[in-house]
């Protein structure tokens, strides 16, 4: 946790408690979820639409689950497009709702397959298993939780800002990483 003893050491501190959870009170939708993180604040942090529809119906292959998109309004157009060629799926989009409003659906997910994005660390809060895309942001960013899953393009052994690298991860590498968790 490089990170954090970086840090540690910059302000001086000797023991830090690096976990980070969040509790929702509230009821939540129950079922088998998967999470489908779209969303991200930049272009060069976005994963293809195609990889999306790819890695969605390899799992429905395996096993039906419920899909949950998440993403914020900027990912609408996104989300349009990943619901109509994946009609025959149980699959909703949650790009128009409130963040808050998300909680009931993440929360007790089976996982969270998407992006370095803010949902991607709200399911991570939420205790739920989140594989999260590196392809343009250091892996590193995800060391303060033991949710979080990196993955990275093939062959990569680390990833930084600039690394352009997003359209390098295949869905069936990301399948082959998931795939005990759904069977």
């Amino acid at each position: 946790m490089k990170i954090f003893e970086q840090t540690n050491k910059w302000l001086n501190i000797n023991s830090y408690n690096n976990s980070s959870m969040l509790s929702f009170n509230g009821q939540f939708i129950q079922g088998e979820k998967i999470l489908i993180g779209i969303g991200s604040s930049g272009e060069s942090r976005k994963w293809d639409t195609e990889n999306f529809v790819s890695l969605c119906n390899n799992i429905n292959d395996i096993k039906k689950f419920k899909f949950i998109l998440l993403g914020g309004p900027q990912e609408k157009k996104q989300s349009e497009e990943i619901l109509s060629r994946l009609k025959s799926l149980d699959i909703m989009s949650l790009c128009q709702y409130e963040v808050y409003e998300t909680f009931k659906y993440i929360k007790n997910s089976l996982f969270y397959i998407g992006t370095d994005s803010a949902f991607m660390h709200l399911s991570a809060a939420l205790n739920v298993r989140t594989f999260a895309l590196y392809g343009d942001t250091p892996v590193n960013y995800s060391e303060y939780s033991k949710n979080i899953i990196p993955i990275m393009p093939e062959g990569f052994e680390n990833i930084t800002h600039g690394s352009n690298a997003m359209h390098l991860i295949k869905p069936d590498h990301v399948f082959s990483k998931i795939y005990k968790y759904i069977i």
